[in-house]
């Protein structure tokens, strides 16, 4: 994982150039999509994109907000949150 000053000293070596291309380097960003760990993320994307989303009533999120309790509304969403 990248650190905060890391990310910043990487933006700054970039010249004011973008460290990425431009939208209309189409080229490039097919490359960059026939990657395979970028092809494996856009694969798992389009399979969680798929799923439905579960409902998580005001009930839930008061009841986490008021008692700080979040198992209920973790539970709710299928997996806990950060």
């Amino acid at each position: 994982m990248y650190s905060e000053a890391v990310i910043y000293k990487m933006l700054l070596d970039t010249k004011g150039r973008p460290p990425f291309p431009t939208i209309a380097d189409r080229a490039e960003w097919e490359a960059v999509r026939s990657h395979p760990k970028v092809e494996m993320c856009l694969s798992e994307a389009e399979r969680v994109a798929a799923e439905p989303v579960p409902a998580l009533p005001a009930t839930l999120y008061l009841d986490c907000n008021r008692t700080g309790n979040r198992r209920r509304f973790e539970a709710g969403c299928g997996q806990p949150r950060d």
